[in-house]
């Protein structure tokens, strides 16, 4: 985990620009200032009317009515033994760290004042602290005036304000599930659940990755489940009918929702992964040139790829199914030094100013220890992909990832991933090592 000194960060010009902006002094972490422990932190969505229709991220243009729903999460507050702040969100077993912490005071309110960075997501939290309470917004940066209402409460161990009715119905299962019937784009996902008690984890997997790691509860004959990463919102909530169905809601930060419905089904299965995306007609391999995080060209056929089995991975930076995967390649080739396999990752950036989408890159390489080159490619919209990956079809997920043998030949195309977070994990595990044991020695 990497925790900031904020004495030490008064030279860093991106850090002096947004406290100028806000008036703060960076001012060494205490006690008094944020209290440790367990604190439950909500962002409040706008309810608006089901979604009609969405982009690549997910997100979509709706008009607002009702009231607005709160998302709930959890975060912990420790303290090292040099009294440097620590705080880690709680998504069930995951635990995600917050990158950068800075307090300060807006000297024209006499405000403590808080931002709280997630670098590899490119977001951070940020307002004001007073005793057991924060109150400000999440804003992701690599979006256009993406800001959401946040709160957090001091002392506060449950994801969700307890529930005072006990559980009656279990949702432990597989669960064939429907998304977002009611627009033109609808979706099919899996869906599993453990249920303890009152307790409720899971997540659900569709054919262009997972959910990751929801928590939530049981109330009577109703689920809650969300999960908070610093880069998505999830929210859901789902009643069991009397025909032992489920009908429900998901909301995605605050510009998506939609109706879901579901029915236990224990052979519940997407498409296969690898029959999603294949290569147009007359194609056999692929090729490209694109620049690394310096601005130097990479391409395909340079020579230090030349006569080695290779895998490409197409990812965005902005993407935690392509985190996940991101950590898994990464741990699979220190676990195999001696493996010959070269791996080159093409990212799709958010920002349309290219150097920022460099900057964000070299972050994410830092971050993440990634020992192979990835490359900007574009943008993130599906059009674009197209142009400069014109030899791929029904190209509909990040991250997908191309395996090639030594002559650039596609041996597999794999669509998504399923993460950690899923039973599939495992399974793609030991599939992908038997496969790429064979490519190493073809």
């Amino acid at each position: 985990m990497l925790v900031i000194n904020p004495k030490r960060l008064i030279g860093a010009m991106a850090i002096i620009g947004l406290f100028l902006q806000s008036g703060c002094l960076v001012i060494e972490n205490k006690y008094e200032t944020i209290a440790p422990g367990l604190w439950r932190g909500a962002l409040t969505l706008e309810a608006g009317a089901p979604a009609v229709e969405a982009d690549v991220l997910g997100e979509a243009i709706r008009t607002p009515e009702d009231e607005p729903v709160l998302m709930p999460f959890l975060f912990e507050v420790s303290y090292n033994d040099e009294n440097q702040v620590q705080i880690e969100i709680l998504n069930g077993e995951e635990r995600i760290p917050v990158d950068r912490i800075l307090f300060g005071r807006d000297p024209a309110t006499a405000k403590d004042t808080f931002v709280f960075y997630f670098d590899v997501m490119d977001s951070y939290l940020h307002g004001v602290i007073k005793a057991d309470i924060m109150d400000g917004e999440w804003v992701r940066a690599n979006r256009d005036n993406y800001r959401i209402p946040f709160v957090a409460h001091f002392g506060e161990s449950t994801r969700f304000p307890p529930a005072v009715t006990p559980p009656s119905v279990d949702f432990t299962g597989r669960w064939d599930a429907q998304f977002a019937a009611e627009t033109n784009k609808p979706f099919s996902a899996v869906g599993i659940f453990d249920q303890q008690g009152n307790k409720l984890s899971g997540t659900f997997l569709t054919e262009t990755g997972d959910y990751r790691y929801l928590a939530g509860d049981v109330t009577g004959n109703t689920l809650r489940l969300s999960a908070f990463d610093g880069s998505h919102a999830f929210l859901f909530d789902g009643k069991m009918q009397p025909d032992s169905t489920i009908l429900g809601t998901y909301w995605s930060g605050h510009r998506y929702k939609v109706l879901w419905s579901a029915q236990r089904n224990d052979n519940a299965r997407l498409h296969e992964p690898d029959s999603i995306t294949v290569l147009n007609e007359g194609f056999e391999t692929i090729d490209f040139t694109f620049p690394d995080a310096t601005g130097k060209s990479v391409g395909l056929n340079d020579p230090e790829f030349a006569g080695h089995p290779k895998i490409v991975q197409i990812l965005g930076t902005w993407c935690p199914n392509c985190r996940d995967e991101t950590n898994f390649l990464v741990d699979y080739l220190k676990s195999h030094p001696d493996l010959d396999i070269k791996v080159i990752a093409l990212a799709f950036e958010s920002y349309s100013d290219d150097t920022k989408n460099q900057a964000i890159i070299k972050k994410y390489i830092e971050k993440m220890q990634i020992p192979y080159p990835v490359l900007l490619a574009g943008h993130y919209d599906y059009g674009e992909i197209a142009q400069k990956l014109p030899m791929l079809k029904k190209f509909v997920a990040f991250p997908t990832m191309i395996m090639l043998d030594k002559d650039n030949r596609v041996i597999r195309i794999h669509t998504g991933f399923s993460g950690p977070a899923t039973p599939d994990y495992q399974a793609f595990a030991t599939n992908f090592d038997h496969f790429i044991k064979e490519l190493a020695k073809s």
